[in-house]
């Protein structure tokens, strides 16, 4: 199944660009296949220039089903951090 979602974002990295679309925050679909998190692939996005015209694409349950799994993984990762953080405070 297909489902069609607006860009926020353009590739930085790619010739040519290709459009990118923010699901979760953090988490990122590209046109044409992939799932990438701000954590490791953040650079490689910029806002979606102004003007741009053609601002949706299709993205596949696979994708989808990747950023669910993406976005539950950053926000566990967040969680963990800032217990970590917490402790050291209290040392």
């Amino acid at each position: 199944m297909m489902i069609e979602v607006e860009a926020t974002h353009i590739t930085t990295r790619r010739n040519p660009a290709a459009l990118v679309c923010e699901v979760f925050p953090g988490v990122y679909v590209v046109d044409g296949g992939g799932v990438h998190t701000v954590r490791e692939g953040g650079n490689a996005f910029a806002p979606l220039p102004e003007g741009q015209d053609d601002r949706t694409f299709p993205v596949n349950e696979t994708q989808m089903t990747f950023a669910e799994m993406y976005d539950t993984n950053l926000r566990e990762a967040d969680e963990f951090e800032e217990e970590i953080r917490e402790r050291r405070r209290r040392r």
